[in-house]
């Protein structure tokens, strides 16, 4: 059983979650037969593992110039040090999420919560990297406002990677994530990581983008082939005709 952990809120194992790929990125999950963790600052929300406004003031209230300074030195390091695996939770696609992630090639990943909490290893060792896993919904908050604050900000570490600027509340984000805060301070953080899981409980369902052409289908079906895997390739559910 995983270990729980605050900051981590419990999510019910029926669950339904979606992973957006684009094509290759998709293709590269199959041939691996694993499930890639990206640095957090290599996501691409220049906000990843960032303070809030009201943590800055507060930490100004209590601490010298010097002090924040240096504490300031060692958060841009920490920031760095967060690795995830990123789904959305939700009954429903997200248009914004194809146009995102997926894009006129994408494809997405339906699975649960469960499933995913099963194929993970409970702790991830390669290297001087000996960390533990955890899986649990993002909050999204105002990193501008004064007053609000992140959640569970006492164990900040994880706290500043599972509380995300409101403007990404669409994509509603389930994290897998550990952290590698030796390798920070060692100045030698990979870009990512392969976790090899076993795909065929994860994925019971492969779903095409809406904004694919007809054709695209096929491409998918033939690669999930290839690949010695077989998942139920299914087109999209977003209506694309109007009903009148």
């Amino acid at each position: 059983m995983r270990d729980t952990h605050s900051v981590f809120d419990p999510v019910e194992r029926d669950a339904q979650i979606l992973r957006y790929f684009d094509f290759p990125k998709f293709c590269s999950m199959l041939q691996r037969k694993a499930l890639f963790f990206c640095r957090a600052d290599l996501l691409g929300d220049p906000l990843e593992g960032s303070l809030t406004a009201a943590m800055v003031a507060d930490w100004e209230k209590v601490s010298s110039e010097q002090f924040r300074s240096f504490r300031a030195d060692m958060d841009k390091m920490l920031a760095k040090s967060g690795y995830m695996n990123c789904w959305h939770l939700g009954l429903h696609e997200s248009m914004a999420m194809w146009r995102g992630y997926g894009g006129d090639y994408g494809v997405a990943i339906q699975s649960t919560f469960g499933a995913l909490d099963d194929v993970l290893p409970k702790e991830f060792s390669e290297g001087n990297i000996h960390a533990k896993v955890y899986i649990g919904p993002v909050h999204y908050i105002d990193h501008n406002s004064l007053t609000e604050r992140i959640q569970h900000g006492h164990n900040q570490q994880f706290a500043l990677f599972m509380n995300k600027y409101v403007g990404y509340s669409h994509e509603s984000e389930l994290r897998a994530i550990f952290l590698d805060p030796s390798g920070a301070a060692r100045g030698d953080l990979k870009p990512g990581y392969f976790i090899p899981v076993d795909l065929d409980a994860l994925v019971p369902r492969v779903v095409v983008s809406p904004l694919a052409p007809d054709w695209f289908h096929t491409v998918v079906s033939s690669s999930v082939d290839k690949f010695g895997f077989n998942f139920d390739v299914v087109s999209s559910g977003v209506p694309k005709e109007p009903r009148y």
